[in-house]
């Protein structure tokens, strides 16, 4: 059963591999930043591969201040908000686009907005650890990807 779950990230700073038009660029800041930092908390990774149009990708790491080493990425203001998100099988495109179909109409039957205005995106994460992944995924038959959609509450 489709069960979303909505999300309230507070504005912050983080560190940025620039938008590419590729994977390899964002890969590449994955390798060298993201691997490494330190940053990130031992419950859920906050890194996320963010989506605009046309299909270009950033990757960002929320930071806890900016005091934060960036190795020469670029430091960005994270504008937090609301998403709603829901799970889907990784490396599968054609569950990726239904899983964001069912999030966008969840959107539309209940009392919230699409909110796409500057510095909102779609935005994807697998929120679990390397080691914990390779369980789930030997348990479930699959890799979870847990897809964000940038939401508002509409007005009443």
């Amino acid at each position: 059963m489709f069960r979303p779950r909505i999300n309230e990230f507070p504005p912050c700073k983080a560190v940025a591999s620039g938008w590419k038009g590729d994977f390899r660029g964002v890969l590449d800041f994955m390798g060298e930043w993201i691997s490494g930092d330190g940053a990130g908390s031992p419950f859920a990774s906050p890194d996320f591969l963010c989506f605009n149009e046309p299909m270009e990708f950033l990757w960002i790491k929320l930071l806890p201040n900016d005091e934060v080493d960036t190795k020469g990425f670029e430091m960005i203001d994270f504008s937090g908000g609301l998403y709603v998100s829901a799970i889907a099988i990784d490396d599968n495109i054609e569950d990726l686009m239904k899983t964001i179909n069912d999030l966008k109409n969840w959107v539309k039957e209940h009392n919230f907005e699409l909110d796409f205005r500057s510095g909102r995106y779609r935005m994807t994460r697998r929120f679990t650890s390397e080691e914990s992944s390779e369980v789930f995924e030997k348990a479930l038959g699959y890799s979870q990807l847990e897809v964000f959609i940038p939401i508002m509450i509409s007005p009443l």
